[in-house]
């Protein structure tokens, strides 16, 4: 038979749906694999656990990979306190790599603005009187902001919340990735991905080794509850699988 692979870049109130028909259809069995990218995998936490048991078992994931730091225990005990204090009838929500960049970022900036602070002397560039301006815009913009965003472009903190955060000319610097096995309500550590050493089943960051729970990539349950991996068999034949078409049109809503 041969293996039907599907990469899933959908946000999880969509994804529910899609994998519900997936289920329907009988896509979720043997000869299927899918693969979540990292804007599903970092979310899963939003997704509800009946969700992932019934319709996602055997589902591989990408993710960011966040490091264990004294940093970030520390600021996740304040995170659950403050959320206790201000939402107390509502479920916890735990933090996502995404909040974390977030919360960098802002570091990031605190940063530059302290660093420029001893030889910059703030300016107000007034706007021209003669323009028809809204109140806004007749506040003037600070010639300190272009200086900066030139001073963010390289930026480097080594302990920030979400590992190494690292800016090169304006762009994040990619962490490796963390591959994960869905399986019942929670997620397996299989492997992780790296620009140097690819695929590997530990990750080496400043000395310190992160070990995946299989030390062969191989301990991984597919769909169906199959422990053999897939083959890919004639991947040249361009065949779409049974019921994919109804599959997308009832996840989007369209009958």
């Amino acid at each position: 038979m041969q293996t039907r692979v599907f990469i899933v870049h959908l946000q999880s109130s969509l994804a529910s749906r899609l994998f519900f028909k997936a289920k329907e259809v009988g896509m979720m069995s043997n000869g299927y694999a899918w693969i979540i990218t990292d804007v599903l995998t970092s979310l899963l936490d939003l997704v509800d656990s009946s969700v992932i048991e019934l319709l996602m078992q055997g589902v591989l994931g990408v993710k960011s990979y966040v490091p264990r730091s004294n940093e970030l225990d520390m600021f996740t005990k304040r995170w659950r306190k403050r959320f206790r204090q201000v939402y107390p009838d509502m479920d916890p929500v735990e933090l996502n790599v995404f909040g974390l960049w977030a919360y960098d970022s802002i570091t990031a900036l605190a940063k530059a603005v302290v660093e420029m602070g001893s030889t910059a002397i703030p300016k107000l560039k007034k706007p021209d009187t003669r323009e028809n301006l809204t109140d806004l815009d007749a506040l003037g913009t600070s010639e300190l902001g272009s200086l900066l965003l030139d001073s963010m472009q390289n930026t480097v903190l080594k302990t920030a919340l979400s590992g190494e955060f690292r800016l090169i000319n304006g762009e994040l610097h990619p962490s490796p990735y963390q591959i994960v096995n869905i399986v019942g309500t929670g997620q397996k550590s299989i492997g992780f991905w790296t620009e140097k050493d690819e695929i590997s089943y530990k990750l080496e960051i400043d000395g310190k080794t992160a070990k995946s729970n299989n030390k062969q990539l191989g301990a991984i349950i597919w769909p169906g509850e199959s422990t053999i991996s897939p083959r890919l068999g004639n991947t040249h034949k361009r065949e779409e699988a049974k019921g994919w078409s109804s599959c997308q049109r009832r996840a989007a809503g369209i009958h």
